[in-house]
């Protein structure tokens, strides 16, 4: 990577440069998105179970 950034652990500087790259290696099997990290995928998956395991604090509406 050529921003300057250095890293104690070569895992984390390859994920930074895939950043810089715009890869996406993780898709949903359910539809055509794909992401960057793992843990995004994650989160978008759970927009097509139909859950909503989210609660608003202030007017308790579900997300």
């Amino acid at each position: 990577c050529h921003c300057g950034k250095a890293f104690s652990h070569r895992s984390m500087r390859e994920r930074h440069v895939n950043m810089h790259l715009d890869l996406r290696p993780f898709g949903c099997p359910e539809c055509r998105k794909r992401f960057k990290m793992k843990h995004h995928l994650t989160e978008h998956m759970k927009t097509h179970t139909g859950l909503r395991p989210y609660t608003c604090p202030a007017c308790e509406r579900r997300f």
